[in-house]
């Protein structure tokens, strides 16, 4: 699915292209939202596809969305065409906002999105960066088998989902952030909002009359966890200052590479092709941390699972990547040796 903006001066190519076929009746407003009448959205398109053939397009109230239900047409957009005409991508207002309007997915095809994509991959995820944080994911995988190991000795029930949440969490936050506790909280609010939609986000005249809370919650998160992102990136610069006052000495027990690290590196560095802002940094710590932790299911409590002929229940609920509606839950079984090892 892609929502297209209207065109400007700027997509010459975009302003042209013909809109595929859609639907009727297209209703003011709202346009085509009445058509999306199952409770995932997903579930909507395909049946629509099915009626109106594989390349269609749809109102979400005044935006234009084309919809592709194909493998083929999928790699047309977002490969063969993806940088000449369909290199936006639509942003909730929650999205939009508790990125700080920075979202590595979401900008625009530009230099900014190839300085940042090369950041990313030749500084954040090269292979030296991520074999000296080998310890600290060999740190956080023993606490998630401890804790596996030792709902296995009392034969208690254990959330496998939430374990895995937590377990992610807090190695994605060390690896970004050289922390772990102060943003976990916050978390499950910023992933429930980033997977939902607001008819505002659709329906201009609804936003400017601030129908409904959603606009309210996404202000109550960001004021919640800016502050935290703020204080983060302080104590990075506090601990970066110390650090070169050593001559670049590592303190006893200190994390060796921390990604919230390079990035202020790039920001102190005024030769950069690309000059990064705060403002930036934390849209790219948000997406960093956040975009790791979308596949857990945070809600709802799964039916205990005792023995392999178990069922495990594969409904889904709304999300950011239509999650499972039950958490995982059940009573793990370990080799004796390994338990005997991780619980001493």
């Amino acid at each position: 699915m892609h929502l297209r903006p209207k065109p400007t001066a700027k997509s010459k190519a975009l302003r042209h292209l013909p809109n595929p076929p859609t639907p009727k009746p297209r209703l003011p407003f709202i346009g085509h939202l009445h058509l999306l009448d199952q409770p995932l959205l997903h579930q909507s398109l395909i049946r629509l596809s099915e009626r109106y053939g594989p390349l269609f397009s749809l109102y979400f109230g005044s935006m234009p969305t084309v919809v592709a239900s194909t493998p083929e047409l999928f790699k047309l957009f977002l490969q063969t065409h993806e940088a000449s005409s369909f290199n936006t991508r639509f942003q909730t207002s929650a999205i939009r906002r508790l990125t700080y309007d920075n979202s590595v997915a979401m900008v625009p095809f530009g230099p900014y999105w190839k300085f940042i994509r090369k950041v990313i991959m030749n500084d954040l995820l090269n292979a030296t960066t991520v074999s000296k944080l080998r310890p600290l994911r060999s740190q956080e995988i023993r606490k998630v088998l401890k804790v596996l190991a030792q709902s296995a000795e009392a034969q208690k029930p254990l959330n496998v989902t939430e374990e895995l949440l937590k377990w992610t969490n807090s190695t994605i936050s060390r690896m970004m952030l050289g922390e772990a506790e102060e943003i976990r909280d916050i978390a499950r609010e910023v992933l429930k909002i980033f997977g939902e939609y607001s008819l505002t986000d659709f329906i201009w005249p609804l936003k400017m009359l601030k129908v409904g809370n959603y606009e309210r919650r996404t202000e109550e998160i960001f004021n919640k966890f800016d502050p935290i992102i703020e204080k983060v990136i302080k104590k990075r610069q506090e601990i970066r200052k110390k650090r070169k006052e050593r001559n670049g000495e590592l303190e006893e027990g200190e994390q060796s590479v921390v990604f919230l690290d390079t990035l202020l590196q790039f920001a102190e560095d005024k030769t950069m092709e690309i000059q990064i802002t705060k403002e930036q940094i934390k849209g790219l710590v948000v997406v960093s941390f956040f975009s790791h932790l979308t596949r857990p299911c945070l809600d709802s409590q799964g039916k205990i699972l005792k023995g392999s002929d178990a069922k495990v229940s594969m409904e889904e609920r709304p999300g950011l990547t239509v999650p499972r509606a039950h958490s995982l839950m059940c009573v793990p079984v370990a080799r004796a040796t390994v338990a005997t090892t991780l619980l001493s």
